[in-house]
């Protein structure tokens, strides 16, 4: 009883409990079946739409390389050479093999049934490849004419009607000629189909459909994976209120309900290139649920008998849908390398972080890298730098679904750069977005087509003249340059025989030319053309033969250019390389290549050969003078005066101021000849309001009695001229041996003087100079001398001279300088009362910048009175630069220096620069002195007169030098000339002598001191 009692409780408590374990695992069940079909569900959604994008992407690639295509062929610049061609000669003539070829080319090569270029005015497809187009196909291509771009055209069918007919049309230019035609491909409805059916997965159990809208109405094309055949044909069955018809009308890129066939299903859309073409995804419902049902009708019949039997089953049928769902992904995954790695298209899919998730072989290959590489990188890394910028700006703002064609470069794994083009998608994934572009390697082709076009503008626009001819020799073609060149317009020339438009030029030369290409297939020299006019010119040409694959010649292309302006600039180059450009004479370079053949020929004859140097002296000084345009003047006048004398071939313009002439004969039958130049050079000459005098040195030498060879009789000549100038001037000098001997021996004393001048062997004396009125002391002028250890006392003529030739003079005028500064200082010290000393100026030291300050710091150091120096400076040296000598004459006057003008009358002096000149003293050049009371001195003393009156007009104190005689200095005290210099007063002396001259206060020599009364210090000699 009790166990009964018990019993009750317990079948209860079991019953509840299996109840409530029943009713929980059955709740657990639910929730699991429910859950399952949700996974099932969102997979199915996943893969449909994968699937979708897949065969999206697969169809706008084909798409884009159609468009590519008809862009690419229709803007080819050898088509439209070629087509413009054509038009010229008459559009659909017989022999337009070019285009008719181009077109064949293209249809075999890329597959389309009908390749055409298309006459939109005419309504007529000039050019056809493959099946012709209909007449309604060409009204429908005619209507893009006016279209920018790519366009695809729908074509009507002539078949059945609900078959699918397309073409990919391009206008060929934009404006021109060439506007009105049409590029015309039409599409290949098997390919199409092909392309569709390849992109579906066979795992897939949907239904897939190419739709799009028609006059606002939802129609489809074809099938992909169901029952449908390999045909595309257009379907207008689509349901109002169907999931395909919600799916193309509304915005909603999913869509649930039911199907056209009857079914609940699923859609989903992805958009194609194509405006208004979507490519669309049908599923089942119950083929999402089908793997479920097996496994609840297990679990229900099992639910009674064991409920572990239901969980091990639910767990079989999980593992089940797992393995199932694994094995799909894997399926898909291996069609998806299929489809990914089997093309030639670049295929890159990243992240939205830029991480590369995956490429095709295509890219790998591109790169150059391999997968492991490539995976996982940033994809910026792929483009140069001066890219990046350009690819996020592209991709910035991208929604999934959108897709935008690029073009750009690429850089490989070893830095280089390649082209690419294509086109770049953003696509959302399980709540993940990827970036993935499809691009094609267009590198190369790029490169053809620069090379074409380079090849056209080169054709076009090259300055050499080019002539295409076929293999018959008959002119096709020429460009700009041939007609610019040769005056025939390009009408005249083609079909010509190439041989006729050079009849009468050099035709032996010309049947060389033709062979040598015909036999080598190459030619280039120089040859004679003939242009329009019948003129004949020189030119450079080359010519090639081209030959096919076969070996056999098609073509000729010559290419020359003119030479007339080259050979006529050569002709003046070689004239004004060899003639002087102010007096047209033959120059130095000239001379140079000449004299060696007169002397080989003087040689082979037995004859002689005579050199004459002419050379202006102080030509410098005409120059500072009257101007430089007045100095070139007188060279030309002198070159014409001297062409009197020596035909044009014998006088040539050596330099500057210097000419040569040649003379051919004895040389002793020349010397008239010599004489007369030097006469004829040395006339006056006008400059402006003044008559100028020009004095002409001149050296002369012989061939072969003094000289070896060409060189030798240049430098001997030279030599004698060196000696003509020492001697004065305006004179000429024969060339003796000595002469190179005395050249020598100055480089030797030049080198001797400048140790003299570190080794203080140098010394002044000073010459005293008198006041006529009383004889009393003036002042003394500081006279150089050098006591030679070897060769005695050296005459200053001479080393003076060699210091201006060699530099030194600088050094020694600065040190005449101090050393008559020191003097002075040292008479002062001694308590006497020191009269100025007169230093002679180099023209060099006076140019100099900073010899006012040099004069200063000298005089400052050694105490000297601005009264205690006079600077002497000639005539030549103040009017060599008159504006500057001014200036630093000024700035020495102001400091309290006295200046004097030495050597007065021997140079160019024009009275209107001497009232600008700061002087203090003239002095008179002893040339005019020493005649003063001589049978000949009549012309000397009216100058002395003229000079010491005008001085006295400017104000200026006047001294004469050279003073020898009482006559003189009475002439000189007649004329009113102030002071004298001369041996009649006192040689120059030196320091010690003057001390003692200085310590007197008694005039050297009184006024009426009784005739015959020698000086002080008087001369037995000069």
């Amino acid at each position: 009883m009790r166990l009964s009692l018990r019993g009750r409780p317990l079948s209860w408590r079991l019953t509840a409990g299996f109840i409530a374990f029943a009713a929980a695992v059955l709740f657990l069940g639910s929730l699991v079946l429910y859950q399952a079909e949700r996974w099932s569900e969102r997979a199915a959604v996943d893969t449909l739409r994968g699937t979708v994008q897949l065969g999206a992407r697969s169809m706008n690639a084909w798409l884009a390389e159609r468009f590519a295509d008809a862009d690419v062929f229709s803007s080819h610049a050898s088509m439209l050479h070629v087509l413009r061609h054509a038009m010229e000669r008459g559009v659909g003539r017989a022999d337009d093999e070019d285009i008719q070829n181009s077109l064949d080319a293209i249809r075999q090569r890329y597959g389309y049934p009908s390749v055409s270029i298309v006459d939109t005015e005419q309504k007529l497809a000039v050019f056809v490849s493959g099946v012709r187009p209909a007449h309604a196909d060409i009204a429908l291509a005619s209507g893009m004419a006016d279209a920018d771009g790519v366009r695809w055209i729908d074509l009507p069918s002539p078949g059945p009607a609900n078959a699918y007919r397309a073409a990919v049309v391009r206008r060929i230019a934009a404006r021109g000629p060439l506007s009105r035609f049409v590029f015309y491909l039409e599409v290949d409805p098997v390919q199409l189909v092909r392309t569709l059916t390849q992109s579906s997965p066979k795992v897939f159990d949907g239904e897939g459909f190419l739709m799009r809208l028609r006059d606002g109405k939802p129609v489809r094309f074809g099938s992909i994976g169901g029952a449908g055949g390999q045909a595309l044909a257009v379907f207008d069955d689509v349901a109002a209120g169907s999931i395909e018809h919600r799916l193309l009308t509304g915005p909603e890129n999913l869509v649930k309900g039911v199907a056209g066939s009857g079914a609940e299903a699923m859609a989903v859309r992805e958009a194609l290139s194509l405006p208004g073409w979507y490519l669309v995804g049908v599923l089942d419902e119950t083929e999402i649920l089908a793997g479920l049902r097996q496994p609840t009708r297990m679990a229900v019949a099992a639910y009674g008998v064991l409920l572990l039997l239901v969980a091990a089953g639910l767990a079989l049928w999980l593992r089940a849908e797992r393995h199932h769902h694994f094995q799909r992904e894997a399926e898909m995954a291996g069609f998806y390398d299929q489809i990914l790695r089997g093309g030639d298209a670049l295929f890159v899919l990243n992240d939205w972080r830029g991480k590369v998730v995956d490429a095709s072989e295509s890219a790998l290959k591109a790169f150059g890298l391999a997968r492991d590489q490539l995976i996982g990188s940033d994809v910026m890394a792929l483009a140069p730098d001066s890219e990046r910028a350009a690819v996020l700006q592209m991709v910035k703002g991208m929604q999934p679904g959108d897709s935008r064609r690029f073009t750009g470069r690429r850089r490989r794994s070893d830095g280089s750069i390649f082209f690419i083009e294509g086109s770049v998608g953003l696509l959302e994934i399980q709540g993940r977005r990827y970036f993935h572009s499809v691009a094609t390697d267009v590198t190369q082709a790029r490169e053809v087509q620069a090379r074409m076009q380079q090849a056209a503008s080169v054709f076009e626009l090259a300055p050499a003249a080019i002539v295409v001819c076929n293999k018959a020799l008959e002119v096709v073609s020429v460009n700009p340059a041939f007609t610019a060149i040769t005056g025939y317009a390009p009408e005249e020339v083609l079909g010509v025989a190439v041989e006729a438009l050079t009849t009468g030029a050099d035709p032996g030369k010309n049947a060389m030319m033709v062979s040598a290409v015909l036999e080598n297939d190459f030619w280039e020299g120089e040859l004679e053309g003939r242009r329009k006019n019948g003129q004949t010119y020189p030119r450079h040409m080359l010519a090639t033969a081209h030959r096919d694959a076969a070996g056999d010649v098609y073509q000729y292309v010559g290419m020359f250019t003119d030479l007339t302006a080259l050979r006529e600039a050569q002709t003046r180059a070689a004239y004004h390389a060899n003639h002087d450009q102010l007096t047209g004479l033959p120059n130095r370079r000239c001379l140079d290549a000449v004299l060696p053949t007169l002397v080989r020929q003087a040689a082979e004859r037995d004859r002689s050969l005579t050199v004459v140097v002419l050379n202006l002296d102080r030509f410098k000084s005409i120059n500072e003078s009257f101007g430089l345009s007045e100095g070139d003047r007188m060279l030309v006048a002198l070159a014409q005066r001297l062409q009197a004398s020596l035909p044009a071939d014998k006088l040539f313009h050596f330099g500057a101021d210097e000419f040569v002439g040649l003379l051919e004969g004895p040389p002793v039958g020349h010397a008239l000849t010599i004489n007369r130049m030097l006469d004829m050079a040395c006339c006056k000459y006008t400059a402006g309001a003044h008559a100028i005098t020009p004095s002409v040195s001149v050296g002369v030498a012989s061939y072969p009695e003094l000289s070896q060879d060409a060189e030798s009789l240049l430098r001997n000549a030279g030599a004698a001229l060196s000696t003509a100038k020492c001697r004065g001037g305006k004179t000429w000098q024969l060339y003796e041996p000595a002469m190179n001997a005395s050249a020598h021996d100055d480089m030797l004393l030049a080198v001797e003087l400048q140790a003299a001048i570190e080794n203080r062997q140098l010394a002044l004396h000073y010459q005293p100079q008198a006041r006529l009125s009383n004889w009393s002391l003036t002042g003394v002028e500081a006279l150089l001398r050098w006591n030679h250890p070897r060769r005695g006392m050296v005459p200053p003529a001479r080393f003076v001279a060699i210091a201006e030739a060699s530099g030194l003079i600088v050094e020694l005028s600065q040190w005449v300088l101090e050393e008559a500064c020191r003097t002075w200082a040292g008479w002062h010290s001694a308590g006497l009362q020191p009269p100025p000393i007169a230093v002679n100026v180099s023209a060099l030291q006076f140019s100099r910048p900073g010899f006012v300050e040099q004069v200063a710091q000298t005089m400052a150091r050694f105490g000297v009175a601005p009264h205690g120096l006079v600077l002497e400076l000639t005539e030549s040296l103040i009017m060599e630069s008159s504006e500057a000598a001014i200036a630093t004459m000024e700035r020495l006057s102001a400091m309290g220096v006295r200046i004097a003008l030495d050597d007065f009358g021997t140079g160019y002096s024009s009275l209107s620069y001497l009232t600008r000149f700061p002087l203090d003293k003239l002095k008179i050049d002893r040339s005019f002195v020493l005649p003063i009371g001589t049978a000949k001195g009549q012309e000397a003393e009216a100058i002395v007169q003229s000079v010491v009156s005008m001085a006295k007009a400017l104000r200026l104190r006047v001294i004469a030098e050279g003073v020898e005689t009482e006559e003189q200095a009475n002439f000189l005290k007649d004329c009113g000339c102030d002071e004298m210099q001369g041996y009649l007063y006192s040689r120059p002396i030196p320091d010690e002598g003057l001390r003692s001259l200085l310590q007197t206060t008694l005039p050297l020599r009184s006024a009426a001191a009784p005739s015959g009364l020698q000086p002080l210090f008087g001369c037995e000699g000069r």
